[in-house]
């Protein structure tokens, strides 16, 4: 028996239960309407939030990478809105029954669809999200090889967009104190290895103490799998969404709250412990006497105190 073939461009698979994409498209797209919804939506709002306060720099060389970094996050985003709004709608108007609805409560199905149809809010995770819900309706749809090739094909930009910036590696505010006592609060970001990073204010800050008190000073913040693991992993403690929620599966990590999607949140300092090995989240003194050891136990004990002060 001869199926007929995935419409989806670059895909020859078949699709035995005659759905315009076959069911290989879809996982891919579920999976990545699902990484839009979790992480990469904030990933281009920082982006475009880094390219707002670095936006009207003095023209040095430093402020080119930012500015065309957020330029290219502000495409995917523009590139992404139409793509989700257009299929929102799309699936919406195609799923519509016809006729008004009973006036009193019914087992209709099309007046249950009437009076609990609920649409997404206009942000890119909400819409993401809902479609993810709907990727069957999506394959299924006469349109669907070419919906599931656009909404793919607008993550991979905004992956794109995202990984631009991913030679620069962030080292928190400058907190360097002016001759006339302003504090200045530009974001640092220093190339990969690099020792000390200049503020476009002159002052000189070294990168591994810094990026050391950063990690000490995220240790009580809550966040999402997803949002812990992208987090750690800039500051050069590597660590997945699926073996976080792994440890919380096998009761060695406990949630301590759940935001507003019902997601589980975590303590950053929780995975933290555990990263280093250990099943208690605090930790205990002192650290080594030679302050240059490679202990992340230690560096994170140190990380305690005061940020280090910009040169």
């Amino acid at each position: 028996m001869t199926y007929p073939l995935c419409k989806v461009p670059a895909c020859y698979r078949p699709s035995p239960d005659g759905a315009a994409a076959c069911a290989s498209c879809g996982a891919e797209l579920h999976h990545r309407l699902g990484e839009l919804a979790d992480w990469l939506a904030a990933e281009l709002d920082t982006a475009l939030a880094r390219q707002a306060r670095l936006g009207g720099g003095t023209g040095r060389r430093g402020a080119e990478t930012p500015l065309a970094y957020g330029a290219a996050a502000a495409e995917a985003i523009a590139v992404l809105r139409s793509a989700l709004v257009g299929w929102v709608r799309t699936l919406d108007r195609h799923d519509q029954p016809i006729g008004p609805a009973c006036p009193r409560r019914c087992e209709h199905g099309s007046c249950v669809w009437i009076t609990t149809r609920i649409l997404p809010k206009n942000t890119l995770p909400a819409m993401a999200d809902w479609l993810a819900r709907r990727v069957t309706d999506i394959r299924r749809h006469p349109a669907g090889g070419e919906a599931v090739d656009e909404l793919i094909d607008a993550v991979h930009q905004a992956r794109r967009a995202i990984n631009r910036g991913a030679d620069l590696v962030y080292c928190g505010p400058c907190g360097h104190r002016g001759d006339d006592g302003r504090i200045c609060m530009s974001d640092l970001y220093a190339v990969p290895h690099a020792r000390v990073v200049q503020c476009r204010c002159g002052a000189i800050t070294d990168v591994p103490s810094r990026r050391a008190w950063l990690l000490g000073q995220a240790e009580s913040v809550l966040g999402t799998a997803a949002e812990i693991a992208r987090a750690l992993t800039r500051l050069e403690q590597p660590v997945t969404p699926e073996r976080i929620r792994q440890w919380a599966q096998r009761d060695r990590l406990s949630a301590r709250g759940h935001d507003h999607r019902g997601h589980p949140l975590y303590r950053i300092g929780d995975v933290l412990a555990l990263l280093d090995g250990l099943d208690a989240a605090h930790l205990e003194g002192p650290a080594c006497i030679r302050i240059r050891c490679r202990h992340s136990t230690c560096r994170r004990i140190r990380a305690r105190t005061r940020p280090p002060r910009a040169a």
